[in-house]
């Protein structure tokens, strides 16, 4: 015989889902700052990069810093790779979870006192989510942009090249779905009846 699942009621379902996007906050705080210190040793690399290329710097001066520099980058990227695909599948198995949640409250609701108001404040921080996650998404795209130009221009980056570029694409990706489930739990709310 089949194990009946658990049935919550709208206000356990509403309170369970905002447990999930508060796990989720945590989850972009925790990733947020390997990705802008990324993204800024990276700009740092390219504009000594530049300043060489330029005139602005000698080789010879710049070089124990461009050197250790890209060390660091090295290292960041490897760190990067090392611990966003852990930091990815955590946000995409909450997100799933936090969209389920939702979801079975939207079917559930029958108007009762105080759940359009629960499904207002879900709405508002939904619209919060989503602008942390398109922020999220762009610092994303602007690391794949900027480093596919690094990329080329050091083979000390190699090694760490295919699964570095992988893994941005797969949070890309993450960010572009959850963005367009976030999108329809809000339309979903907006239209309950």
């Amino acid at each position: 015989m089949a194990e009946q699942p658990e049935t919550y009621t709208f206000g356990e379902l509403m309170q369970n889902a905002g447990k999930c996007q508060l796990e989720l906050f945590e989850v972009y705080k925790s990733s947020i700052g390997l990705i802008n210190e990324l993204k800024n040793r990276s700009k740092v690399y390219m504009n000594m990069l530049s300043d060489i290329e330029d005139g602005l710097l000698s080789s010879n001066n710049g070089e124990n810093s461009i050197e250790s520099n890209l060390a660091r980058l090295t290292k960041n990227i490897q760190t990067f790779n090392e611990i966003i695909g852990d930091k990815s599948e955590a946000f995409t198995e909450i997100f799933d979870k936090m969209h389920q949640l939702y979801d079975q409250a939207i079917s559930i609701f029958q108007g009762a006192e105080g759940e359009l108001t629960k499904l207002i404040e879900a709405r508002k921080q939904l619209l919060f989510l989503v602008a942390l996650i398109r922020k999220y998404k762009y610092k994303i795209n602007s690391l794949q942009l900027m480093n596919n130009a690094l990329m080329s221009l050091s083979s000390d980056l190699d090694k760490a090249k295919d699964a570095y570029k992988s893994n941005l694409i797969q949070l890309s990706t993450a960010m572009t779905s959850a963005i367009e489930d976030v999108d329809d739990l809000v339309d979903k709310i907006e239209n309950v009846n």
